[in-house]
């Protein structure tokens, strides 16, 4: 048995020799897995964030409350939010309630109020500021190259087309339509 133990030996040490060389040469081809990347599933929002709508500005996903008229920002990386209220924590009014959102060229936010009007989210100075305050239903806004387009129902079969100006926050055009609708959708405006 003695003279099996010298090459018994050897030959584990020459295997974990072959298998070293093998990991450093061979590991680096090796696919690694990757981590799963966070989803609003494994980040979730309040549950007062009853979303009406979303967008990705490359950094963080930002959410349009309807029920307490509040901004989200959702960092995916850490799981983390930030809220921003139109009027107040607590407010659960109809005149905070949003009811859409977009974003334009500036990474800012368009959001129409249910109850009517259009606000504008400045992100550099966390503000909010109303750009169109009336009693008509918003329906939704869609910005377009440089213009918030923003349908409106107003009752008894008739809707608005609100025409805004992004970069002086002004309306431009406003649209009556009796018998008619005018309906904003992602990318086009029917009328």
């Amino acid at each position: 048995m003695k003279d099996y133990v010298p090459s018994l030996i050897a030959g584990i040490l020459i295997s974990i020799l072959i298998v070293s060389a093998f990991v450093l040469i061979i590991g680096p081809y090796i696919p690694k897995a990757k981590a799963q990347a966070p989803t609003l599933s494994t980040c979730p929002v309040p549950e007062t964030a009853t979303t009406v709508g979303g967008k990705w500005d490359g950094s963080f996903i930002w959410l349009a409350s309807y029920k307490y008229g509040a901004l989200y920002k959702v960092n995916m990386a850490t799981c983390s939010y930030t809220q921003y209220y139109y009027l107040g924590v607590n407010d659960t009014s109809w005149s905070v309630r949003f009811r859409g959102m977009d974003m334009d060229a500036n990474g800012n936010f368009w959001i129409v109020r249910l109850s009517g009007g259009l606000v504008f989210f400045d992100k550099s100075t966390s503000t909010f500021q109303n750009v169109i305050s009336t009693n008509w239903q918003a329906q939704n806004v869609k910005v377009i190259s440089g213009k918030a387009y923003v349908g409106a129902d107003l009752g008894a079969g008739s809707d608005k087309l609100y025409i805004v100006d992004v970069a002086t926050k002004t309306v431009e055009s406003e649209i009556t339509l009796t018998g008619g609708s005018a309906t904003v959708y992602d990318g086009y405006v029917q009328v």
